[in-house]
Order: structure tokens, then C-alpha cells, then sequence
């Protein structure tokens, strides 16, 4: 999630221009997007084909994760 639809996002909740329940969603839909993104990381990275830097570098980019 960029910092940016953040922002956005607490503005329109903050200007009740979106429900409590709508921003909820929106960002839970968030979430489960970078999740399936992070999981289609690991199954590529996963893979014999995937390059072996490009693994490495992926790992250490999740280590890295707070």
C-alpha cells in the first residue's frame, strides 16, 4: 500500500467522506492483496527456473520487513 492511498484513505474517512466500515474494507482488500502478492513471491522464488540472485535478493527483502 502506497503512503499516498493512505493518506487518501484518512482523509475521506476523517472528512466522513467514506463509512468507518467502507474504509475497513478498502483496507483489508489492501492487505490481501500484498499477501497474494508476497505468496506468488515465494512460489516463484520457489522454483528451480527462478534466478538464483533474484531469489536471494527476495528473501532478504522479507527478512527485512518489519
Amino acid at each position: 500500500m502506497s503512503k499516498d492511498k493512505l493518506r487518501e484513505l484518512l482523509c475521506q474517512l476523517w472528512h466522513r467522506d467514506i463509512s468507518a466500515d467502507d474504509a475497513f474494507d478498502e483496507l483489508e482488500e489492501l492487505i490481501n492483496h500484498i499477501k497474494r502478492l508476497e505468496e506468488a513471491g515465494d512460489a516463484l522464488a520457489n522454483t528451480q527456473t527462478y534466478d538464483l540472485l533474484a531469489t536471494v535478493n527476495w528473501r532478504k527483502a522479507k527478512e527485512a520487513k518489519p
